[in-house]
């Protein structure tokens, strides 16, 4: 038996982790990050409508301040840190108390310096060769871009190549409030990622209540989506 064999009928504690975190399906990306009371604006609106997770890109300055008064003043929500390129990103984001990370990629450095500071982790991938990479250093739970073309069918071959080794994807981008069910419905999805619930330019307007109406409505989108399955189940 391979060592990629063994992973995958073995899957390691880091790749369940990353789904344990989660307590819903979808990943709220806080990409456009000004300054730390924006951060916290954003974090404010979300509780108020009952959103309980959100990911914090470090791609601005603001970035490491902003993820650490987040989990601070909302002790209660699940932080995560996104486009973590860097082993030294990973360290940052842990000792900022994040209770995850995100790549856009799967480098090797990065995955190892999660599992080396115990941060539950989620790596980008976008071919066969990467998710089996990703496979065998145990992360399940993996991204891939939503805005693949055709993804939908690509998805559908993944399954049929990987469902049985216990793969979970994210797709990330491409994701808007009217195709946010049918999106949770593509194979292999566990859950969605992406910005549309936070727009640059609501950001940039300090229109908080318009981020919380839209916190508001994919969360009904969501229990929409789970009330439709249990009665189809």
């Amino acid at each position: 038996m391979s060592k990629a064999q063994a992973t995958q009928k073995a899957p390691s504690p880091m790749g369940q982790e990353f789904g344990s975190i989660l307590r819903l399906p979808i990943l709220p990306v806080l990409a456009t990050i000004p300054d730390e009371k924006s951060a916290l604006h954003v974090a404010e609106a979300f509780q108020k409508a009952g959103l309980p997770q959100i990911e914090i890109t470090f791609r601005s300055p603001a970035s490491p301040a902003a993820l650490q008064a987040v989990v601070r003043e909302f002790p209660k929500m699940v932080v995560g840190a996104g486009t973590l390129l860097t082993p030294e990103q990973v360290k940052q984001a842990k000792e900022g108390g994040a209770q995850f990370g995100v790549a856009p990629g799967g480098n090797p450095k990065v995955m190892a310096a999660a599992r080396k500071v115990g941060l539950s982790f989620l790596p980008g991938v976008a071919t066969p060769t990467e998710i089996e990479l990703a496979l065998e250093q145990g992360f399940l739970w993996q991204k891939i871009p939503g805005v693949l073309g055709n993804l939908p069918a690509y998805l559908n071959w993944l399954r049929g190549a990987y469902a049985h080794t216990g793969l979970r994807l994210v797709p990330a981008g491409g994701t808007t409030l009217e195709n946010l069910a049918q999106n949770l419905e593509l194979p292999l999805v566990a859950a969605l990622a992406g910005s549309w619930i936070t727009p640059a330019e609501l950001i940039r307007e300090k229109k908080w209540d318009a981020i919380g109406d839209l916190a508001k409505r994919t969360l009904q989108t969501v229990r929409d989506f789970h009330e439709r399955r249990k009665v189809g189940a």
